[in-house]
């Protein structure tokens, strides 16, 4: 007659099938960083939709600049984390510093609404909620530089009335000072290039841009200024390997809490 399996070799053998899983986890979570890493060698453009007339058209969060009670221009200070009625840090944004520059008679910043002859809203359904705006002309070139706390390989935003004189320009770590950057930048994108990926000429469009480096500041700029560069950010886009390591790593506390209740366990017997 077979021996009865004993409750502490129960307990052993099912410690043994959670290890031989976590291996299992463990191979899958490199395998996935090999695949994401092998594959992200090339910058991409997805145009989600374009001609939005409602913020519900969106499909992710917006960086809320708040709203205003009349269209025109706002302010053209530097927003920051630490600005009381400033930029507003919801968890996941990132952004630390959003500053602008350009002349007088242009005048980049935050805008609301729509203002004649100078910019638009990039969500008509929604006139007056507070957007940014690099506004210039071929003489002076208007920019609004955006610095990120955390590196990102992913840019959502809400890009409105595309023009030809748009240009979306991104720089690694070290490369800016507030408005000012140099260097080599890591990529550039332009309102015709978004115009190829599927965006419509002189409408708004939700769309994501993808990098395979890592980027710390974002600068929009324009240098015809009828239409002006208006736009709105959205939140950083969740990195695949992130996701599969906070999935390992769940698992690996599971295993812990196995291990330290078997330990425990009134009838574990030591092996």
């Amino acid at each position: 007659m077979q021996s009865p399996v004993k409750p502490y070799e129960t307990l052993a053998l099912t410690a043994t099938t959670v290890a031989a899983t976590m291996r299992r986890v463990a191979v899958y979570a490199l395998g996935a960083l090999g695949a994401t890493l092998g594959t992200a060698s090339a910058q991409t453009v997805t145009v989600y939709n374009n001609n939005i007339s409602n913020i519900s058209q969106v499909s992710f969060g917006l960086l809320a600049l708040g709203t205003s009670s009349t269209s025109g221009f706002v302010s053209s200070a530097t927003l920051t984390t630490n600005l009381g009625g400033g930029l507003p840090a919801p968890a996941g944004t990132e952004i630390n510093q959003i500053a602008f520059s350009g002349s007088t008679t242009y005048t980049s910043g935050v805008y609301a609404g729509n203002v004649p002859n100078v910019a638009a809203s990039p969500i008509s359904g929604f006139n007056l909620l507070n957007y940014l705006v690099a506004e210039g002309n071929s003489a002076s070139v208007g920019t609004v530089t955006m610095t990120y706390s955390v590196p990102q390989t992913k840019l959502q935003m809400l890009w409105g009335t595309i023009g030809s004189g748009d240009t979306l320009t991104f720089w690694g770590s070290g490369a800016c000072t507030g408005s000012s950057c140099g260097g080599t930048p890591i990529a550039t994108f332009t309102g015709t290039t978004i115009i190829g990926a599927g965006g419509v000429f002189n409408q708004n469009a939700a769309l994501r841009i993808s990098l395979p480096t890592a980027f710390t500041t974002v600068q929009a700029s324009d240098n015809n200024g009828n239409p002006a560069f208006e736009f709105l950010v959205g939140q950083p886009v969740p990195e695949p390997v992130s996701l599969t390591l906070l999935a390992l790593g769940s698992a690996g506390v599971g295993l812990i809490r196995y291990r330290r209740k078997r330990a425990v366990s009134p009838g574990h017997q030591p092996a």
